[in-house]
């Protein structure tokens, strides 16, 4: 078994504890033997297809067990995963599958319309696609539209075929070009990420953590792949619940869920929960980390407040360019400032963070630019060297081979030598810990008929961007709806401005 391959890892936990609870729903539970069950039968149907190892293959699945089994499937099948969400808009969808260049495509039975027409607006013909019913069985959908049963040959694990280096998963980004950034990441990345949290959390069986990411946002894979490492459970609430405070936090309760990822927007609004009503609900929660957006001192009292103080809180930091989590800072005992940001503090084992004014190593407490440097990161951008050739750069501080990502994010050491986050250099902001670049809001506004000028600016509340407005000038009246739907065809809902204003 290789220790860097996020397969074999699984199959370990399957061996060592099969009947352990690996996923659990509101109405389903699936031991570790069944998921690896399901998810051979799938890998197997893949194989069979004809896709290659090292392919990618895309998992348009919600949240839920079927994306568990689609993306374990296409790990075995020594392919990588690229999860993408059917209510993106297509023309989006169609760009990032023609950059990708998936292999094969699996998704539920019940959306084979909207794969089909995804499939004529994408151009690529050589995209097997697999579609998989309520009950588990399996058909491919031809390029004529008609649909094939097909019978999984055999359950047994697949021989591993990936390697550290290979590809295990694609994520897509916010790009100022006006098109999505798409994003490789490595095998042995997301294993050493996952080794590191557990090790610096002391994490075991017992884990059960709490599924809240959308399955394209890449944190989602600390919650499903972490506790499928230590052998614990993946705890997966309803759409509803998730949107639900008040029956997310009984959802953390009743699941007995111990640890938490979440962006610190949904966590002023637990906090808020927590002081008003239920100030106990979190007694079974051991850790909570945050990521994603700044966090500030005033969110930390608040808590702390509202809260008998079991629960440890840390801060997380690291661009999905350098896989998860590169930066971590433990919260307790920290006396902070109500409206400082919290430190996002030192960097995590096998990495460096340089902060370069030029090319010097800034003083502490003097601002810079943050740089990241490790042999964990992701393979960078698919289809854009001159992007790569950008943010991927020489150390300027060596006079040997030694690779740096530059953030884009400004940031100081402190005299202690860990870190502060500051802010960017540029116009990329976080919403609800989604990157958008503004230039691209800005671009698909002005693609509208009718548009002239366009200046898109991010809405503050209390120190967090809480949506967008857009500024525009335009030829003759439009209105806020007609801007709306006009958005929707290239662009997601959290990236479409809340506020319209036409000068």
């Amino acid at each position: 078994m290789n220790h860097r391959i996020i397969q074999d890892l699984f199959e370990r936990s399957v061996a060592t504890g099969g009947g352990r609870p690996a996923v659990i729903e509101a109405d389903l539970c699936l031991s570790y033997t069944e998921l690896n069950r399901r998810a051979n039968r799938l890998a197997w149907v893949v194989k069979d297809a004809g896709v290659s190892p090292n392919g990618i293959v895309a998992v348009a699945q919600g949240a839920g067990a079927g994306l568990i089994v689609s993306e374990l499937a296409s790990l075995k099948a020594g392919c990588a995963f690229m999860p993408i969400s059917l209510q993106t808009p297509q023309a989006r969808l169609a760009i990032v599958l023609q950059r990708a260049r998936p292999q094969a495509l699996v998704a539920p039975l019940e959306d084979a319309d909207l794969i089909a027409g995804l499939l004529a607006a994408s151009d690529n013909p050589q995209l097997t696609t697999v579609l998989v019913d309520r009950s588990g069985a399996f058909f491919t959908l031809g390029g004529d539209g008609v649909l094939q049963q097909v019978l999984p040959a055999r359950e047994d694990n697949p021989p591993s075929l990936a390697e550290p280096d290979s590809g295990a998963y694609v994520v897509f980004t916010s790009g100022s070009t006006g098109e999505p950034k798409i994003i490789l990441g490595l095998q042995k990345s997301l294993s050493h990420f996952l080794h590191w949290e557990k090790g610096e959390f002391d994490l075991g069986p017992e884990l059960r953590t709490l599924s809240l990411a959308p399955p394209t946002f890449d944190v989602s894979l600390r919650d499903i792949y972490l506790p499928l490492l230590c052998g614990g459970a993946v705890c997966i609430p309803d759409p509803a619940t998730r949107q639900n405070i008040p029956a997310l936090v009984r959802f953390v309760g009743q699941q007995q869920v111990n640890l938490i990822h979440c962006v610190p927007s949904l966590f002023r609004e637990i906090t808020s929960h927590l002081q008003q009503h239920d100030p106990e609900a979190f007694q079974g929660v051991d850790y909570l980390l945050l990521a994603g957006e700044p966090l500030y001192g005033a969110d930390v009292l608040r808590f702390r407040q509202a809260t008998t103080g079991k629960t440890r809180l840390v801060n997380l930091y690291g661009p999905s360019e350098t896989t998860l989590a590169k930066m971590f800072f433990r919260i307790d005992g920290e006396s902070l400032a109500p409206g400082q940001i919290v430190p996002v503090g030192s960097p995590i084992s096998n990495t460096a963070v340089l902060i370069l004014k030029g090319n010097r190593l800034c003083k502490a407490g003097e601002p810079g630019e943050i740089h990241i440097k490790t042999p964990f990161r992701s393979r960078g951008y698919i289809g854009n060297d001159q992007l790569n050739a950008q943010v991927f750069i020489q150390n300027p501080l060596s006079d040997t081979p030694d690779i740096l990502y530059k953030t884009g994010d400004m940031g100081r050491y402190r005299p202690d030598h860990k870190v502060d986050f500051i802010g960017r250099i540029d116009r990329q902001v976080k919403l609800r810990g989604n990157r958008v670049e503004l230039p691209e809001v800005e671009q698909a506004v002005a693609a509208l008929d009718k548009i002239h000028q366009v200046f898109v600016r991010a809405n503050l509340k209390d120190g967090l961007v809480d949506g967008l407005t857009c500024y525009y000038t335009a030829q003759e009246k439009i209105s806020r709806e007609e801007l709306v739907v006009g958005l929707r065809k290239s662009l997601p809902d959290y990236m479409i401005p809340t506020f319209f204003v036409q000068l």
